[in-house]
């Protein structure tokens, strides 16, 4: 009697070319044919889903480096390499950089730098107080933030008070530099910001730089009434704050304010960088 190994083998030897034959039936038939092409259409499908997936991963990983480390470096970058236009009004414009920050965020309002320091980035408007706190212009979350306009202000910028936050970072960075402006040199040598806004370049005279407490310098005022004006510019010269700069005899209830806040080391109090609107007739002469 045969062993169950070499029954077995017997077996298995027999079973080869039935299974081969076999084989070449199924591969020539329509239903084999049709077998082998949606395999290979899966396998396309499983490999296409896979280098997607690589590639959101990739995307994302450099999204993230440029959102946490690269923002600022990447939009400055941006900003610096367009070419500054001039309308027939002597107005300096900037358009390409108008479109492609809206592009890249649609709460674009203006883009704000100033002498002397490293501020020099773009300004959003919110519905929300809280929303760019902690999100970056490109919608990712930052602890620095972004620059962005009181949610009472109009995004058009014809508002006669414009308050503009951003965050006192350790790093130096977003509205930092403003505490620069508690030197009376640094104060002195360096009062110019500039605003670029779709409608053109705006100046602004720096006639201000204090702490106040923390609460809202807005609140529910008017500013477009001058008495509500000519109150707050009255106000300024009762602000008992050591080391305050205040330069503001020319400034009248007329005049547009600019308010750049930032946060201090403590809670309760604010840090206030204050100028007035140059009308291009009065750039010269400033």
């Amino acid at each position: 009697m045969a062993s169950k190994a070499a029954v077995k083998t017997e077996a298995t030897s027999s079973e080869k070319p039935q299974r081969k034959k076999f084989y070449q039936i199924y591969k020539n038939s329509p239903f084999g044919k049709t077998s082998t092409t949606i395999i290979l259409i899966l396998g396309i499908i499983l490999f296409g889903g896979i280098a997607a997936v690589t590639t959101v991963i990739v995307s994302s990983h450099f999204g993230d480096l440029r959102a946490k480390d690269d923002a600022n470096a990447f939009l400055q970058g941006l900003a610096g390499g367009i070419e500054q236009e001039v309308d027939e009004d002597g107005l300096i414009r900037l358009s390409e950089l108008d479109n492609e920050m809206r592009t890249l965020n649609p709460d674009y309002v203006c883009w704000i730098r100033i002498g002397g320091t490293s501020i020099d980035y773009p300004v959003v408007t919110t519905i929300s107080a809280d929303h760019y706190l902690e999100t970056d212009f490109f919608g990712n979350r930052s602890a620095r933030g972004t620059l962005f306009t009181d949610i009472r202000n109009d995004p058009d910028w014809e508002d006669p008070f414009i308050v503009i936050y951003g965050h006192n970072m350790k790093d130096g960075s977003m509205f930092a530099d403003l505490r620069k402006f508690r030197n009376k040199d640094f104060f002195s040598e360096n009062r110019r910001i500039i605003i670029y806004t779709p409608e053109g370049q705006l100046e602004y005279r720096i006639i201000a730089a204090y702490e106040r407490d923390n609460e809202h310098i807005m609140g529910t005022r008017n500013f477009r009434n001058p008495r509500v004006m000519r109150e707050h510019l009255a106000s300024l010269l009762d602000i008992d704050s050591a080391g305050a700069i205040f330069e503001i005899d020319n400034v009248t209830d007329t005049d547009s304010l600019l308010v750049l806040s930032t946060c201090t080391w403590s809670e309760e109090k604010r840090f206030i960088v204050q100028a007035v609107f140059l009308p291009p007739a009065d750039l010269h002469s400033s």
